[in-house]
């Protein structure tokens, strides 16, 4: 499942970017990156029979989900940002906002990994 949702993560920032400039492609592939991590990591505490908890905003799923529910989340996560991000690029919105977006939404990933990784949340290893 790992190598399927960082596969689907790139492909998604690959096919979107026609219309982005080269500073929103860029901010999007960091998104996307990151979330990707994000996923794995949130895939890891539904395999830790009640180790941790999701609490951010995979908890849609519950507070203790399927992998199959991480997995189609991540998937849609990746796919809407990757979707507001072109439609934003190609209407010819200021690019300061679609700036504004990026750097927002990569903060927020990037908080959710690093707060994952301070409680012991990994990508790989054992439990």
């Amino acid at each position: 499942m790992r190598k399927q949702i960082i596969a689907v993560s790139v492909l998604a920032a690959l096919t979107g970017c026609a219309s982005m400039t080269r500073e929103t492609r860029s901010e999007e592939f960091a998104f996307q990156a990151i979330n990707a991590l994000d996923v794995l990591q949130t895939e890891r505490i539904a395999h830790s029979h009640g180790r941790w908890d999701e609490r951010g905003g995979y908890a849609i799923a519950g507070q203790y989900p399927k992998p199959s529910s991480v997995a189609l989340l991540g998937v849609g996560y990746a796919a809407l940002h990757l979707g507001l991000t072109a439609e934003m690029s190609a209407g010819n919105v200021p690019q300061g906002i679609i700036r504004g977006w990026e750097v927002v939404t990569i903060a927020g990933v990037t908080f959710c990994v690093v707060h994952n990784r301070t409680l012991g949340i990994t990508i790989h290893g054992r439990f």
